[in-house]
């Protein structure tokens, strides 16, 4: 498998290019996991009735038969799908002439949420979550005479390379000392750490990869670490003991709940330093008004937002400003008077913060961060 098809970055850069303003962008996130004869029906249904509902607000714009056409031409490129995709991300946009404009499209292994909008700025967040919350990593699986050093992508094992080493046993001819078959043996067992050891740190190096996970015996482990550069032993993120022969898919299970438990507790960490340097007025927030205005000025340097958090809010359609609200209180905007469309305000901030280049931590419920707001932001500047 091809570890670019699994980055999400050049789907996300093109849409954040997206030019807004010349026709509103399709955006679909779709569960395309058939885990029953039923399962085809009712991803169709959902479309039918989501094309439905989004009809009435459209065709003032679109004639009906356009956004029809729409939603045929998404069933089509749907129909062609290899049976492993597991989830789709598809985006389209057309001109004045009805014309094709813009259309991209991202295949997961990991199913999305059934979901379907038509606006004017692109609608990013699913697939922001997607890449935020199943970071690349590399893992090693040692003995001292064999190793597998997999690179993993979207919960899947997407390369694996092993590495062998002729490691002698005890059965020496020539009348050896004890002392110095075990020295003999030592010396073809640092051979093979420093070999393990050469092939990760290449790997590493790519800068793919966020952490690096080591499973095998302490003795092992111990010994590969002792031949790591410091650049490596920085982004170890786990160490266990785990059997040198079980199957991938086995490796892989333990990888992912490591993987959660490493990225949960780094995300609740990070959340609570940047609440606590906002209680203590440095360069952070939890005031909504200044992570509003902080997007807008380009100061987030990461938004921190607890997973299922919403806030329906407003935008002017003149000078993009974002509010708290409900559109049927606030139609205008208090600053330039235009008109003010009601938006999602975590969809918008998101969205924001990733076209200044700032990163978007989508936080866990857990104990560890229940008394804290749902929303902060770490500055980049005040």
């Amino acid at each position: 498998m091809d570890l670019t098809r699994l980055d999400t970055q050049p789907v996300l850069k093109k849409l954040l290019a997206f030019e807004e303003g010349s026709s509103p962008l399709l955006a679909a996130y779709l569960d395309t996991t058939y885990h029953n004869e039923d399962a085809p029906e009712r991803l169709r249904l959902f479309l039918k009735n989501r094309r439905a509902e989004l009809m009435e607000p459209w065709r003032v714009l679109y004639p009906a038969r356009t956004i029809f056409q729409w939603f045929e031409d998404l069933e089509t490129f749907m129909d062609a799908l290899d049976p492993a995709v597991k989830g789709l991300a598809y985006f389209r946009a057309v001109d004045e002439s009805e014309e094709t404009a813009f259309q991209l499209h991202f295949e997961s292994p990991i199913p999305f949420e059934n979901d379907i909008r038509i606006q004017a700025t692109p609608y990013i967040t699913p697939l922001v979550r997607l890449s935020e919350n199943h970071e690349t990593c590399l893992a090693t699986v040692l003995d001292s005479r064999s190793a597998r050093i997999l690179q993993v992508a979207l919960d899947q094992v997407v390369s694996e390379e092993r590495i062998e080493t002729d490691v002698p046993g005890w059965n020496q001819q020539g009348g050896w000392s004890q002392l110095r078959i075990q020295h003999h043996i030592q010396e073809h067992k640092e051979i093979h750490y420093k070999r393990v050891a050469e092939t990760l740190t290449r790997e590493a190096d790519t800068a793919l990869f966020q952490n690096v996970f080591l499973l095998g015996d302490r003795e092992n482990v111990t010994a590969l670490k002792r031949h790591l550069p410091e650049r490596v032993l920085a982004r170890i993120a786990h160490t266990m003991p785990y059997p040198m022969y079980e199957r991938n898919g086995q490796v892989l299970m333990v990888l992912k709940d490591l993987i959660r438990q490493t990225e949960g507790e780094k995300e609740s960490q990070a959340f609570h330093e940047a609440v606590d340097t906002a209680n203590a007025g440095g360069l952070a927030t939890v005031v909504l008004s200044d992570i509003l205005d902080g997007v807008r000025l380009g100061q987030i340097d990461t938004l921190f937002v607890r997973n299922g958090t919403q806030l329906p809010g407003i935008q002017c359609r003149g000078c993009g400003r974002l509010a708290l609200g409900d559109h049927a209180v606030l139609s205008t905007c208090q600053e330039c008077g235009a008109v003010m469309a009601p938006i999602s305000l975590v969809d918008e901030l998101v969205l924001g913060v990733k076209r200044t280049e700032g990163l978007v931590d989508f936080v866990a419920p857990s104990p560890a961060v229940s008394d804290l707001p749902d929303l902060a932001a770490r500055l980049r500047f005040k």
